[in-house]
């Protein structure tokens, strides 16, 4: 602590202090570019592992001093030109350079707030999408047990479905594919529920079988093989893909709609495999199986 000095010469000192513990805090004002330098660090074993670490704090603050430097001097530059009577005052460029380094700190502070809220504005935690996807299997369990119950050939009710993008704006007059020449909007069958979502049949396909039970699609198919077959297409999507349904569908499809995310290449499944039509085993087919 400074015990000469005038007032600003001491409060700048004092500002100067303070700023080793709120710097690293204030770094989202300018953070981006620091986030995109000084990615965190991984895992890190070793001396030469702890070395790097140490390093890339180091290179953290280095650049984040700079930053703040940088962006004080432009504000105590034009501070100056908008008031250059501070100049004449004893300690006046220090002082101006003290609250001219106190602004930019607390701007920054305000905005890594302003982020942090942005960055958990609707964000769901893990326990709550656990919870919000168990309820959505149990009302669909619920909801579709004339379907879920039943294998395919035995139900009473019509197995086809409506998969629609629940921020699509094509539905119902038009269905133009996207840039992966897929569509918003397309009929499905419902197939079983499985561990993660909601499985459904949406082609069928021809697939030709080789030797070491590799599989490809007939029209790619090289070389000799052992079969070819007709396999339904089933894609998997997760419950936390599936925002919602309406079981009586509307005035244009009048069976049930599901309302997912399209975020797995157009196409709201996280998954797809192959189930052969005439049941022989092997039963199922995956892409890990597929022939280069």
């Amino acid at each position: 602590m400074m015990q000469n000095g005038s007032a600003a010469e001491h409060r700048v000192h004092r500002t100067m202090q303070d700023f080793g513990r709120t710097f690293k805090e204030s770094a989202p004002i300018f953070g981006f570019g620091v986030w995109w330098f000084c990615p965190p660090n991984t895992a890190l074993t070793g001396n030469a592992s702890r070395y790097v670490a140490l390093h890339r704090e180091f290179m953290k603050i280095i650049k984040t001093l700079l930053i703040v430097t940088g962006i004080t001097i432009i504000l105590v530059v034009v501070s100056i030109k908008s008031f250059p009577e501070w100049l004449a005052i004893p300690g006046g460029f220090l002082m101006l350079s003290g609250i001219a380094f106190n602004l930019v700190l607390d701007a920054g502070g305000k905005v890594k707030g302003w982020m942090e809220l942005l960055e958990k504005k609707g964000t769901v935690s893990r326990e709550e999408g656990l919870q919000r996807n168990l309820n959505l299997k149990r009302r669909i369990e619920e909801d579709f047990t004339n379907w879920l119950n039943y294998s395919p050939e035995n139900r009473k009710r019509n197995s086809k479905m409506l998969l629609r993008a629940f921020d699509g704006d094509q539905y119902p007059n038009s269905n133009n594919p996207d840039k992966f020449g897929e569509y918003s909007w397309f009929a499905v069958e419902i197939k079983s529920i499985y561990h993660s979502g909601i499985e459904f049949i949406y082609g069928i396909d021809e697939l030709v079988i080789f030797e070491d039970n590799k599989w490809n699609f007939s029209k790619d198919a090289k070389g000799k093989y052992l079969e070819k077959i007709d396999a339904f297409r089933v894609g998997q999507i997760n419950f936390s893909d599936i925002l919602d349904y309406d079981l009586k569908g509307d005035e244009h499809y009048r069976f049930p709609h599901f309302f997912c995310k399209f975020r797995h290449k157009g196409l709201p499944f996280e998954s797809t495999y192959f189930v052969r039509v005439d049941e022989k085993p092997p039963y199922y087919y995956e892409f890990k199986d597929k022939k280069p």
